[in-house]
């Protein structure tokens, strides 16, 4: 009637009374007998009407629980079977990764970076049905515990998170166990704002092929993979604006071209002198050549231009600095990336006047809002000088005020 007991077991009752008599009609109840003891197993029907059972339960209490809680999910909808539950979660992130494959070739690079290094590892095995939340934080706090930043931990659950919202989709499990996580906080680092002197005495020390490069990044603020994908027929220097139409990055040592971070074009403005610097660049080059080339004409790699070039030009200046104090005390230049310079950029055109939105044309933000949130120091600073201004502005219509209105 049950079929074959497990090997090992031999069945020793078949009836289902008592408490489980309302259960009777979906399912049946039998004990057994295994190396480890007696065990109660349930026979029941999936909605689909295929019969199967579920085995492995200590007491018949257990077993009738389960049963109850099984018509429960069959009458609303909720069922899944034992099948499903057991899928493995290596095989849902290898889904996820390829779903969402469609991306520039950086980001399905990182990706797959932080899949092999922390999710694959920790997952691959487990059956989807037996991951809980409880576990899922549990493992957030071993990265943390081991070092992992708070972008890194929110990156691998993400990919986690996906797998399992395929699961869900495909009526795996009933719910995902990476949502509503307690992740750490993301440190952010404050950022350095460089004055016209710095980015002057930056270039200065930087070498002479790499000087316009510097001074274009800190007055346009263009990314730098932006940049590096410029070409001759990118630059109105007539207008004095340069079309800002497509990236470039290193991926596993291949330079791979893509759209913008925005996936949008934008125009943005050049000084003049920056105008001049980019149009003694240009003179007698195709449109098609790049206006700032590597040694082999290529793109500019960043992961080495950063160590060989700009890296080695702030050691400089902090090098100039000393030997000019005489062994007084004396101020370092601030420890800088080559995207601070994006940041000095947003800083002196805010401090020259442009207000929020002029500013997130010029960077390429997706809202002013956003670049509200990156500069609100900058905005912050600037509330003294509105004050300053609209006292003046007024000056004139002050000693119009009666002084009956003055104790108003």
């Amino acid at each position: 009637m049950y079929g074959a007991p497990p090997k090992g077991g031999t069945f020793v009752g078949t009836s289902a009374t008592g408490s489980a008599h309302r259960l009777s009609r979906m399912a049946s109840f039998a004990k057994y007998s295994t190396q480890a003891g007696d065990r109660w197993m349930v026979r029941y029907r999936k909605p689909t009407g295929k019969s199967t059972e579920k085995r492995g339960f200590k007491t018949k209490r257990d077993a009738t629980t389960w049963a109850a809680a099984t018509l429960i999910d069959k009458n609303s909808g909720n069922f899944i079977s034992e099948s499903a539950r057991r899928k493995k979660v290596g095989e849902l992130i290898t889904e996820h990764l390829a779903r969402t494959a469609a991306v520039k070739p950086s980001t399905a690079a990182n990706r797959g970076f932080h899949a092999s290094k922390w999710t694959m590892p920790k997952w691959q095995g487990w059956a989807v049905g037996d991951i809980g939340n409880a576990d899922v934080q549990a493992w957030v706090q071993d990265m943390s515990d081991g070092g992992a930043g708070s972008a890194t931990i929110e990156k691998a659950v993400g990919i986690l998170r996906g797998a399992l919202s395929i699961a869900v989709t495909a009526r795996l499990v009933p719910a995902n166990a990476a949502r509503q996580l307690a992740l750490p906080r993301a440190r952010k680092r404050k950022n350095i704002y460089l004055t016209h002197g710095d980015v002057f005495e930056l270039a200065a020390a930087v070498r002479p092929e790499s000087r316009s490069l510097v001074l274009f990044l800190a007055y346009t603020g263009l990314r730098f993979g932006e940049a590096a994908a410029l070409t001759i027929g990118d630059l109105d220097l007539p207008r004095r604006r340069v079309n800002v139409r497509a990236s470039v990055t290193e991926v596993l040592g291949v330079m791979e071209g893509g759209p913008t971070k925005s996936n949008r074009d934008r125009s943005v403005p050049m000084p003049g002198f920056i105008a001049e610097l980019v149009s003694s660049q240009a003179a007698g080059r195709l449109k098609s050549e790049l206006v700032f080339a590597g040694r082999s004409g290529g793109p500019i790699r960043l992961n080495n231009w950063r160590p060989r070039t700009f890296n080695v030009a702030v050691a400089t200046v902090n090098a100039a600095r000393v030997d000019a104090a005489n062994g007084m005390p004396v101020e370092p230049f601030p420890k800088v990336t080559p995207h601070d310079l994006r940041h000095a950029a947003a800083s002196l055109a805010i401090h020259a006047g442009a207000n929020v939105k002029s500013v997130q044309r010029m960077l390429g933000h997706a809202s002013a809002a956003m670049t509200l949130d990156i500069y609100a120091d900058l905005f912050e600073d600037d509330l003294d000088g509105v004050a300053d201004a609209l006292g003046k502005a007024a000056e004139g219509w002050v000693a119009s005020v009666s002084p009956a209105s003055k104790r108003l």
